[in-house]
């Protein structure tokens, strides 16, 4: 009995510390201009200029931006090797199979790709503590803001259903988590992440499951399921900062998955503030994000 009510009172301190930690906090924003990080491999390159030209021509408030790949892919921005960051594509391949069992690179750079993006305001010298993560395959052809007057963040939205696995993998990641956004995903291949809040998210994770963060995220893939696209960094964060404050705002952006770059004015003239041209809807060979091919999957 004595033993039976230990667990109980263990249990319920468990769930308490979980409810605590995710309590609503006023974050402290700061005034410095934007840094942009997108993370690239080379069959990106397509569209990588574009992705540069159309951030810094219509982002309001954009300061640097860094590529981050293995080697220097362009000169129109600054670039950031991959092989500085605290973690390697076989780091990652092993934390996912428990083994040293080879992950197709497709499958690999899903999760290595989102870990980059994670990572990259703590790794990068002098970057600014406001980074605008961007997919390499999204052309910003409308003026926009990231943030507000108060410098909290917007967060675009779209009307898409949220996936049972990845919902999964974000209560196992961050203790207490759970969606807000009950009819909209955050998955818009851009997104600001800002240090306080982002802080708060390593803080959390890296408290609960006793290892960094890039293993904790890897480890809550079950094993052997990692072909599926499991884990999401766009949702957790988005999530993680609509459940930890009132601040932060989200919104609808007009967008639309392209395949035909040669049509950017036409989609500019009907307003669409940006348009993602993933590489499998350009029927080329998939390196890196998407594991499912033939159909627009966010």
């Amino acid at each position: 009995m004595i033993k039976y009510s230990a667990i109980l009172l263990s249990l319920f301190f468990s769930l308490f510390l979980n409810a605590t930690s995710l309590e609503e906090k006023t974050y402290l924003f700061s005034q410095e201009p934007i840094d942009v990080v997108i993370p690239c491999v080379k069959k990106d390159l397509k569209t990588l200029k574009l992705a540069i030209n159309g951030i810094r021509k219509n982002g309001k408030d954009i300061r640097n931006i860094y590529i981050v790949s293995s080697k220097r892919l362009t000169h129109k921005a600054k670039w950031f090797n991959e092989k500085l960051f605290p973690f390697s594509k076989e780091d990652i391949a092993k934390a996912l199979s428990r083994s040293s069992e080879k992950i197709p690179p497709r499958f690999l750079g899903w999760y290595y790709q989102q870990l980059l993006k994670f990572y990259a305001p703590y790794v990068i010298p002098n970057i600014s503590s406001n980074v605008l993560v961007l997919d390499a395959d999204t052309i910003f052809l409308l003026p926009v803001s990231f943030r507000d007057e108060t410098l909290a963040p917007y967060f675009t939205v779209i009307d898409h259903p949220f996936k049972t696995n990845r919902l999964n993998h974000m209560k196992r990641f961050v203790p207490g988590l759970n969606r807000i956004e009950k009819k909209y995903s955050g998955v818009v291949h851009h997104m600001l992440f800002q240090k306080p809040i982002l802080d708060d998210l390593f803080e959390i994770v890296e408290s609960h499951h006793k290892e960094p963060l890039w293993q904790a995220f890897c480890h809550c893939v079950p094993k052997n399921d990692y072909m599926n696209a499991t884990a999401s960094e766009y949702e957790i964060y988005l999530n993680f900062a609509l459940t930890t404050s009132n601040q932060v705002k989200t919104r609808f952006l007009k967008n639309r998955a392209i395949s035909n770059l040669k049509r950017l004015k036409h989609y500019r003239r009907r307003h669409n503030v940006f348009v993602s041209a993933h590489s499998f809807m350009r029927e080329q060979d998939d390196e890196w994000n998407y594991p499912i091919h033939k159909k627009y999957d966010p």
